[in-house]
């Protein structure tokens, strides 16, 4: 089921990639990004990566990140792209679980018209070029990706669905949320 804005943010209890356990409840009093992607193989999703990392000096102090993939823990500790992330934590979820909770959305057809869209290539050529394309072999995805803003109390301030397979929340969205937690 989706979450919306104004929502208490949903609880989870995991341990991500490098065994630490992960409790959102121990986030309380910080702003946090929740990212959902789909596999360590998606360009899309390691395009995103790419940029969050960029911005993440500016972002570090002001913003925790959390990464879900549903890929298997094996898999994303072979991605040395991924590894480049930590101490980000990164969060294994091949059972979907996570996904669930979140309502993140699962949809071949949503995954075939992405393909379609005029900004594909586009998005496709920006991940190519900065070697971002497939660097692990992984079976197919048709998750959508999601991504949540979190406030200090666990109130999540803005829920978004993407539309299609590369359809991220915007750094600038991200580090607005951030900036505005220094202002508060």
């Amino acid at each position: 089921m989706k979450v919306f804005p104004k929502q208490s943010a949903k609880h989870f209890s995991v341990y991500d990639v490098q065994g630490r356990r992960i409790q959102l409840e121990d986030f309380k009093g910080k702003r946090i990004l929740l990212s959902f992607f789909r596999n360590v193989a998606c360009p899309f999703c390691n395009l995103q990566i790419h940029r969050l990392k960029k911005a993440s000096p500016q972002l570090k102090d002001r913003l925790e990140m959390l990464f879900v993939f549903e890929s298997d823990k094996q898999i994303i500790e072979r991605s040395i792209f991924h590894q480049e992330m930590f101490p980000v934590p990164i969060i294994s979820d091949p059972q979907k679980d996570l996904y669930a909770l979140y309502g993140v959305e699962s949809s071949p057809y949503k995954t075939f018209l992405s393909m379609l869209k005029r900004d594909f290539q586009h998005h496709a050529r920006m991940a190519k070029k900065l070697g971002l394309d497939f660097k692990v072999k992984e079976k197919g995805s048709t998750i959508i990706p999601a991504d949540f803003l979190i406030d200090e109390n666990l109130s999540i301030q803005v829920a978004r669905y993407g539309k299609s397979i590369h359809d991220h929340m915007s750094i600038e969205e991200i580090s607005d949320f951030a900036q505005a937690e220094l202002r508060a």
